[in-house]
């Protein structure tokens, strides 16, 4: 998360609220506190399976 904090050294005052800190890519399965998302064995199950066969997935 340093780019983001870095960048506020040099964001004027109309550029600083815009400033967005957090994760790059999404989170596709649960965990404690986020019910959203696939269970962790089924997305490890469509990764088995794009694996094993990309065209028909």
């Amino acid at each position: 998360m340093g780019a983001p904090i870095e960048a506020t050294k040099y964001a004027n005052k109309e550029l600083y609220p815009l400033i967005l800190a957090g994760p790059a890519a999404p989170s596709f399965t649960q965990r404690n506190g986020y019910p959203h998302g696939m269970k962790k064995e089924e997305l490890n199950g469509l990764i088995e399976q794009l694996q094993h066969d990309r065209l028909a997935s």
